[in-house]
């Protein structure tokens, strides 16, 4: 009785039930391992050998099985879906959009093909977007001629993406048999990095070029912050004369001199290499890289100037000097590309190709700094160009994501502070700019916080 029992249980018709159920989550879910065809070749084997076991042994239990499993087999086969012949096109409310907005996907469907009574419809995303309302699945039935818009919305992370393809799968109702087949819906999606307005950042390249901007030049002329005084000329306005300097030598008239702001050339260079950067919890210091680096080329360019990116690490991505809105869109799609990455060449700031800056022009490297970095940085700087280091402090980045810190952490930390201020103490001396950003905060306040060091920087090599 107890074997029989033990049958009943483990060969009735709520377990092949359920076996069913369990083949249409996976086909639902799109995790089946063997097509429609081969789940019918084993269910046949499996209910022709219940039928020889029952037979041989005389095991009524195994032919009812055999039996319920035939019926429910021979349903599934009657009930066989048909290819799906879908057609499709896809809208989305943005091609560009900047990290953290909401892109509205629409993807209009049409059956072209017969009726298919159990339908799945899944859209084909990239790893890196997250849908945030909706759903890009569906089940549905769609008749002859019928049509059906699959609506979601989804959040991306900084890329470029392509959307390729949407995935279709006829089911029986039984879930035991599909039929899939990928309908193309094509569309490219450029995600943008962040930028922030970086007020207060002064540069001071010992040459600037011809057009009005925000640098100081180290030139007397029409301007705004007083330069120095000289002979008066025939045409110098009244309110420029400077009477002090007039009455130390009778006879002679003097008048104020400003200095002009021009434009400059500026190269921003990001460092891609995946030495100089860290994951922790999630979180990559690169990304904040990538934001200074963005939002440096858009103040710059924002204030005249004339800036170019160049991409430095796993490869080189250079994106040639220009001004204005177009500049500012080919940089940030560069930025958009951007990702770390090893290699065997670039490896060394030594081997960057520094020809194609202009001489004595600016450059802001934004890399988190080794050690190997600050003789090419000081020699650089011996070159004439001007450099500036913004800096994402990989040391605080790393110890902020610590959630306990025990003694040996902390003297770690302290030991690795004192390293890296050992360094920045030593470009600074050499005349480099140092920016130390700790990422807890944001750059914009970082920058005003220090903008009187960095004009006093800057004056500093004049003098």
């Amino acid at each position: 009785m107890k074997e029989r029992w033990l049958v009943r249980e483990l060969f009735s018709l709520e377990a092949w039930r359920r076996l069913a159920l369990s083949f249409q989550h996976r086909l639902l879910r799109g995790r089946s391992l063997l097509g429609g065809r081969w789940q019918v070749l084993i269910l046949s084997v499996v209910v022709y050998a219940f039928i020889l076991v029952g037979l041989r042994y005389f095991k009524g239990d195994l032919l009812v099985l055999a039996l319920a499993a035939a019926v429910f087999l021979a349903s599934a086969v009657l009930q066989y879906p048909p290819k799906p012949q879908v057609s499709a096109a896809r809208r989305l409310s943005a091609q560009r959009v900047v990290e953290g907005s909401d892109i509205r996907v629409e993807v209009e469907l049409y059956n072209q093909g017969e009726r298919l009574s159990l339908v799945e419809i899944e859209d084909h995303l990239s790893e890196g977007m997250d849908v945030v309302d909706g759903d890009s699945k569906h089940l549905l039935s769609l008749k002859p001629g019928q049509g059906y818009i699959l609506k979601y919305t989804l959040r991306a992370r900084r890329g470029v993406y392509r959307f390729s393809h949407l995935d279709i799968r006829a089911h029986d109702p039984l879930g035991l048999i599909s039929n899939s087949v990928q309908v193309e819906a094509e569309a490219d999606l450029w995600v943008l990095p962040k930028t922030t307005s970086l007020a207060g950042l002064h540069l001071c390249p010992r040459q600037t070029i011809g057009t009005a901007g925000y640098v100081p030049a180290r030139v007397g002329g029409p301007g705004v912050s007083f330069y120095g005084v000289r002979g008066y000329q025939t045409g110098d306005e009244m309110r420029w004369i400077n009477w002090k300097a007039s009455q130390r030598r009778p006879g002679e008239i003097y008048t104020n001199e400003f200095e002009q702001e021009r434009a400059a050339n500026v190269g921003i260079i990001l460092d891609l290499r995946q030495a100089t950067h860290f994951v922790v919890n999630g979180h990559s210091l690169f990304e904040y890289a990538v934001t200074a680096a963005a939002s440096l080329a858009e103040t710059l360019l924002a204030e005249g100037n004339r800036v170019g990116l160049m991409l430095y690490g796993q490869y080189l991505d250079w994106t040639y000097p220009g001004y204005g809105k177009l500049q500012r869109e080919r940089i940030l799609q560069a930025l958009a590309r951007a990702h770390v990455g090893e290699s065997y060449i670039l490896n060394h700031l030594k081997y960057m190709p520094t020809r194609l800056f202009a001489a004595r022009s600016q450059l802001i490297l934004v890399s988190p700094l080794v050690k190997d970095d600050v003789d090419y940085l000081v020699w650089l700087r011996a070159r004439g160009y001007a450099v500036l280091l913004v800096s994402p402090n990989p040391v605080a980045f790393e110890l902020a994501a610590q959630k306990s810190a025990d003694d040996d952490l902390i003297l770690a930390g302290r030991l690795a502070h004192l390293e890296r201020e050992l360094l920045v103490q030593k470009l600074q001396r050499a005349g480099v700019q140092v920016l130390d950003w700790d990422v807890r905060q944001p750059l914009d306040q970082i920058i005003r916080a220090y903008g009187r060091v960095l004009r006093q920087a800057t004056a500093g090599v004049w003098q």
